[in-house]
């Protein structure tokens, strides 16, 4: 899990995650477990 590997707080990692919905980066693939996946690499917009 995010949060485990991360040391960032729950909250923390999803409202980052949500940045990067927002952004189109990631989508939702299973809404009730909020696993996301990447659809294209933020790093290459830097």
């Amino acid at each position: 899990m995010l949060v485990d590997e991360t040391g960032y707080s729950r909250n923390t990692v999803y409202n980052r995650l949500e940045v990067l919905q927002a952004a189109g980066h990631i989508d939702v693939k299973h809404e009730s477990t909020r696993m996301f996946e990447f659809v294209t690499d933020p790093r290459k917009d830097a």
